[in-house]
């Protein structure tokens, strides 16, 4: 990795390393512009390394791919290290196709993508403070171990997913309610008999075709087991399905079925109370599975993950704003930077516009990933897929605006 001078300018600084923030600094950097990626963990990938919110979705749409660009190159190199089965059609039917991969071999993927592009990368730095003159921000103030460093830019991309930098620039934004999620891998799994199971009681499983396709298991059902479970957990959020999805590995599963309702993601208290619960109620969930479900008598607990997970916290008040009615309506922008596939209608797409990714209040700042999303856009498919095309975009518009600062010096 190129070595960071806090003494030097750089053309862009892109603060977050999930799939947005990563897609944006590669992108950043072949427009030729010197870019800096502040990470505030020791590896990348987001929500998909950190809080187990796999497998992809979102990629196609009525069979037609529309997350392109830096996001595939990233599956096909997963692919062919062995760490993806590629796109399959998804047998749950919550999108049009399902990606599963190898959580580790992404973390890697990632770091050698950024660094063949000379990507300059902090890790361990957490973002502190934007220092801002106006509408502008002259360097973002970052902690790291030996103490707090200022990071100077032309141009910052929050990549955040919770848009910190923009709040802390002053960027008008919108807090809303949300579930934290806390899903968790289980080994040993039978996957055989619970594909038996979905196959001998369809009604269980609402909406499912298939419990297995192309080698991959993905269950979104168990209404009977589900209703049992929340009447055992009553402070979890309320639900009608319990998902389970296969991993790289036979007899490996991510299951979903803790969700706390509430959880303000911006207040510490608030956090570490959730954190605490879902810590604690995961051994609770693998012993219910166990008892109950079929496949799981003999299966433990493999891993947890090492922060909860949101959809929506944050949404930045864009130039233009995305609304629950543009997306659910499908609607088309003229400056359309990303189609996204539509929550919960695999066939159905929706459009971001440019504007959005720009906030009045913050001339040189762009908002990327899952903050610029309203929290209908972020049911079902994570935002994961699109969040790496919308990172893409205000990699290029970044590098873009430094060439036409270096065109006007």
């Amino acid at each position: 990795m190129l070595a960071v001078d806090s003494e030097s300018k750089y053309d862009v600084v892109v603060i977050g390393g999930g799939p947005a923030g990563v897609c944006a600094a590669i992108a950043s950097a072949r427009g030729g512009a010197d870019t800096v990626l502040i990470e505030q963990h020791g590896f990348l990938g987001g929500m998909a390394t950190l809080a187990m919110f796999q497998p992809w979705r979102g990629f196609h749409s009525l069979g037609k791919q529309i997350v392109q660009g830096i996001g595939n190159e990233i599956v096909q190199e997963l692919e062919s290290r062995g760490g993806s089965l590629g796109h399959l059609v998804d047998p749950t039917g919550v999108s049009f196709t399902v990606t599963p991969f190898d959580a580790e071999m992404l973390k890697d993927v990632l770091q050698a993508k950024l660094e063949r592009e000379h990507v300059r990368v902090l890790f361990d730095s957490q973002f502190a403070k934007a220092e801002t003159k106006g509408k502008i921000i002259n360097s973002v103030l970052i902690r790291r171990k030996e103490g707090i460093v200022a990071l100077s830019a032309n141009v910052y991309i929050d990549a955040t997913g919770n848009g910190r930098v923009a709040v802390n620039a002053g960027a008008k934004h919108i807090k809303h309610e949300s579930n934290a999620s806390y899903p968790f891998c289980m080994k040993k799994v039978n996957e055989r008999a619970l594909i038996d199971f979905a196959q001998n009681n369809p009604h269980e499983f609402s909406g499912t075709t298939s419990a297995i396709r192309n080698g991959f298991l993905s269950l979104k059902g168990f209404s009977s087991l589900t209703k049992k479970w929340l009447e055992e957990s009553p402070m979890l959020a309320r639900g009608d399905s319990l998902q389970i999805d296969g991993t790289m590995r036979n007899g490996e599963v991510i299951v979903s079925m803790i969700s706390l309702p509430n959880v303000d993601a911006t207040d510490e208290g608030s956090l570490t109370r959730a954190e605490m619960r879902c810590r604690q109620l995961a051994p609770k969930a693998a012993l219910f599975l166990a008892n109950n479900c079929p496949g799981f008598v003999d299966s433990r607990i493999h891993a947890t993950p090492q922060q909860i997970g949101f959809h929506a916290t944050i949404q930045v008040c864009g130039t233009m704003m995305i609304s629950d009615s543009d997306v659910m309506s499908g609607k088309t922008f003229d400056d359309s930077i990303a189609t996204c596939a539509m929550p919960g209608r695999p066939g159905s797409t929706f459009q971001v516009p440019r504007r959005a990714l720009f906030t009045p209040d913050v001339e040189n700042l762009l908002v990327t990933g899952r903050a610029i999303f309203p929290p209908t856009a972020l049911f079902a498919t994570n935002s994961q897929a699109a969040s790496m095309q919308l990172g893409e975009a205000a990699g290029r518009i970044a590098s873009e605006i430094k060439t036409t600062l270096q065109n006007k010096n």
